[in-house]
């Protein structure tokens, strides 16, 4: 059975988190039109669970002194024109979610099983009349949402009075096999940017051309099955690699630093080592 279940901020405290998108949608993009703005975290939980069950999961998940819930939906929402849901798109890993699977094992006193799934998403109810709905999804797929990961969906009030909210359920459903493909790279060096970027692999030219240098000597990939050309799934493997989130590059570069005031100028191999580690070491 399916259970949607819905927390939000009391109506009497501030909603902070709707206060600081107001701020960033102004920051963003200059309008001034929206005059509140009420956010509230949605579960919807796919599971052999009670309507007792679920009443208990909303009450455990929930911070009784600022917040409440509702299962379903909220039947007296706060004044709204416009309603934007974001949720994780079929495949992406939801976090949230998944620490919520884990916690609803606890509150039910059984572990939830693998087909038993649970999505979150986050809902915003925009007191903005003087905007479309067009202009509104516009905005939240620019500011709210990351597109790459993350889908956006935008209802009037009407339609939500109407026709309800739809289960945030973004199930995998294909099941066919990915296609693979292959990149030349012996290309110009606007070329080898060309895939970086369209890739989003966020590589330099020095990267590409490293690359494209290590496979141009690869010579045992044929007793492999593979080709000569490297696939988009081992370029994907090495920017991840190389990327800063993995390798820190700006960490271990070296650094030319001046300092402006006195003028003084020094080479810093590496600001992780000679600042960071190198602090903690002379503390500890």
């Amino acid at each position: 059975m399916d259970f949607r279940i819905e927390i939000s901020v009391k109506n009497r405290w501030s909603d902070s988190r709707g206060q600081a998108v107001i701020r960033t949608i102004k920051g963003f993009t200059g309008l001034d039109v929206i005059k509140d703005l009420r956010t509230r975290d949605v579960f919807t939980v796919c599971a052999d669970i009670t309507p007792a069950e679920a009443e208990k999961i909303a009450r455990e998940l929930t911070n009784p002194v600022t917040q409440e819930y509702f299962i379903g939906t909220n039947p007296t929402p706060p004044p709204f024109d416009f309603l934007a849901a974001v949720g994780f798109k079929p495949g992406v890993t939801d976090n949230v979610a998944r620490t919520a699977h884990e916690a609803i094992g606890d509150i039910i006193g059984r572990k939830l099983r693998k087909d038993e799934q649970v999505f979150s998403s986050v809902e915003y109810l925009f007191q903005a009349p003087e905007l479309t709905k067009e202009k509104l999804l516009a905005i939240a797929k620019s500011v709210l949402a990351n597109e790459l990961i993350e889908s956006v969906a935008v209802y009037t009030a009407s339609e939500v009075k109407s026709k309800g909210i739809p289960l945030n359920k973004p199930v995998v459903k294909g099941s066919e096999s990915g296609i693979v493909r292959e990149f030349d790279l012996e290309v110009s060096d606007d070329k080898l940017m060309e895939i970086s970027h369209k890739g989003i692999l966020a590589l330099s030219l020095e990267e590409m051309k490293a690359i494209q240098n290590y496979f141009r000597n690869a010579k045992d990939r044929a007793r492999y099955g593979l080709g000569q050309n490297p696939t988009d799934v081992e370029l994907e493997v090495l920017a991840q690699t190389w990327s800063e989130h993995c390798k820190h590059k700006i960490f271990s570069a070296k650094v030319n630093y001046e300092d402006l005031e006195t003028g003084k100028k020094e080479e810093i191999v590496s600001l992780f080592k000679s600042c960071i580690r190198k602090s903690t070491s002379e503390i500890s």
